[in-house]
This record gives structure tokens, C-alpha cells and sequence, in this order.
């Protein structure tokens, strides 16, 4: 199994960095306070279903891409 914990980063990094930057504080808040339980929760996911490593990645892309 790959070492994942550096994508689970990046992956909360992304969405903090999307919610400051439309101001949604309320939303980084969250994100914060939920950081353990999303990191979990995301790991087991990643464990079951390691294609959707992939497949998260290229969804973010999109994202990115849409908001340029």
C-alpha cells in the first residue's frame, strides 16, 4: 500500500485554500476543527478504494481548471 499521507495533506490544504479564498471563514473553520475525523475517513476510503486516488485527482484539476 503507498504512503498516503502527504495526498490527505495536499487534499485539505486544497479545500482550506478554496474556502479563504472565497472568504467562507466559516467554512475554514470547519475544515480545521474536522481535520482528524476527514483524515481518517479519507485514509479508509483511499484503503478500500485506492483508484480513487486518481480519480479525486483529476476531479480537483477540473476544479482548478474551471475557476481560471
Amino acid at each position: 500500500m503507498r504512503n498516503t499521507n502527504r495526498y490527505h495533506q495536499l487534499d485539505l490544504d486544497f479545500h482550506t485554500t478554496l474556502a479563504e479564498l472565497h472568504g467562507n471563514s466559516e467554512m475554514v473553520r470547519t475544515l480545521q476543527q474536522m481535520r482528524d475525523k476527514m483524515y481518517r475517513l479519507s485514509r479508509r476510503l483511499h484503503r478500500i478504494h485506492p483508484e480513487r486516488l486518481s480519480l479525486n485527482a483529476q476531479q480537483h484539476r477540473a476544479i482548478v481548471d474551471a475557476i481560471r
